[in-house]
Order: structure tokens, then sequence, then C-alpha cells
């Protein structure tokens, strides 16, 4: 009877640890949810990819559309920061310039007060002189300087005050172009848009001037801020066309481009 007993316990463990490991194995590919099923000889397999759905190709378009106008937008930036670091160095030039005035009528001071005796000079001489400085007087230094000095103030009233009573045909190319600029800008400020426009157009007939591209954004700028758009639109093109090196093209390219997609 023991023996019997020995027997059936012998034969039963085998079969309870195989059910235990049984049980095991199903739990570990239920966990991984792997289902194994017998080869029918039937299968097939593709190695085609599949192509990106639309939906990724236009995010893709989405994605690389903004990187590009994001790009244009921060060299637009750069360019109005150019415009206006050429302002602060027209400024810059401006107070050198004060400067300069300044110690020649210092000196001035000094010669009149060391001089004693004239000299005698005959009258013809005299007149001679006399019509040479009239003459060279046509272009009042002392207004100029008054003009320069209210416009560093920000005093643009009596900027344009005195440069308007300058004779600019007397002076200096590059000074004549200065003063047409920060005229131009002097109105731009007080919203006299419509005398910045005509000093602008000044500046860009002047022959000798070196700064019609920034005349040129300028007058582009000021059409855009009173709604003419298509003036403003002309106006860059003709920006691009003259001037293609020059460094406010990619502003006006942005902002041709704005003008388009407003209108679609």
């Amino acid at each position: 009877m023991l023996k019997s007993l020995i027997i059936s316990m012998l034969l039963f463990l085998p079969q309870v640890k195989g059910q235990q490991q049984s049980v095991t194995a199903d739990i570990f590919f239920l966990d991984l949810g792997i289902v194994i099923e017998p080869r029918t000889g039937n299968e097939t397999y593709s190695h085609l990819v599949k192509a990106p759905v639309e939906d990724a190709v236009i995010r893709i378009k989405k994605i690389q559309s903004g990187a590009i106008y994001t790009t244009a937008s921060k060299e637009a930036l750069t360019s109005l920061d150019r415009l206006n670091n050429h302002m602060k160095e027209l400024e810059s030039e401006l107070r050198l310039e004060i400067e300069r005035l300044e110690k020649e009528n210092t000196t001035l001071r000094t010669e009149l007060v060391n001089f004693k005796q004239p000299k005698a000079l005959n009258v013809s001489t005299i007149n001679g002189e006399a019509q040479n400085q009239e003459h060279q007087n046509d272009f009042n230094q002392k207004i100029y300087t008054k003009g320069a000095i209210a416009y560093q103030k920000e005093d643009y009233k009596k900027c344009l005050e005195h440069f308007s009573a300058l004779t600019l045909s007397r002076a200096k190319p590059k000074t004549r172009s200065n003063v047409l600029y920060w005229m131009g800008d002097a109105h731009q400020q007080i919203g006299d848009y419509a005398n910045a426009l005509i000093v602008l157009d000044l500046l860009l007939e002047d022959k000798s001037s070196k700064q019609k591209d920034d005349a040129l954004a300028q007058k582009g700028l000021i059409y855009q801020k009173t709604g003419k758009t298509d003036l403003a639109k002309d106006t860059f093109s003709l920006l691009i066309h003259k001037y293609p090196k020059s460094e406010y093209v990619t502003l006006a390219t942005l902002e041709l481009n704005k003008s388009k997609s407003k209108q679609q």
C-alpha cells in the first residue's frame, strides 16, 4: 500500500510541475501580446514601404514655410536695424561737425580779441573780398549749425525752421545730402508725411547723393504707413531694381511678399 502511494506521488509531481511551467509560459506570452501560430505554407510577405500620408507632407510643408517666413522676418528686422544704425552714424557725424564749428568759433573770437591794428586796404580789395564773402555766405554755416543742434535734440520743428532757411545749392554735396535726409526724417517724426515725401524726392534727384536707397526705403515705409499700398509696392520694386546690392533689398522683398499674401 505504501509503495503504491509513493509511486502515485512520483507520477503526479511531473504533471504538477508541467502545469506550473505551462501557466508561467502562458503568462509570459500574454504580457508580450504575441500569438504564435503554426505555419500553413500559404503565407505571403511584402517588402513595399508605404509612402507618408498626405497629412505628414502638409505638416512638413507648413514647418518649412514657417521656417522661411521666420528667417525672412529676421532679415527684415536686420534691415531696419541697419537703417537705424545709418541714422545714428549721421547723428555721430553731426556731433563731430558741431564740435568742429564750435572750435572754429572759439578760434575766431580769439583772433578778434588779439587783433589790434587793422591793415590799410584799398577800396577795390575791400569790395572784392566783400562780394566773395557774400557769395560764400549763401550757405549760412551758423544756421546750419543751429539746425543740426535742434535735430540732435529732437526739436524737429526748430530743426526744419533752420534747415529750410539754407541755400542748399551752395552747400557741399555731402552736407546737402545729409540736410535733406534729416529734413525728411524730421517731417516724418512730426507726422508731416506729405512734406517728408517731397524732401525725399529732392534727395533722389540729387545726383551726388549716396543715400538714394535709404530715401526709397523711407518712402516705401511712409506709403505703407499712410495706406498707399500700390505706391509702396512700386517704391520697393524700384529699390530692388535700381539698387540690387542695397542692404534694404531684403526689407523691400519681404514687404512685397506680405502685400501679395494679403491679396490672396
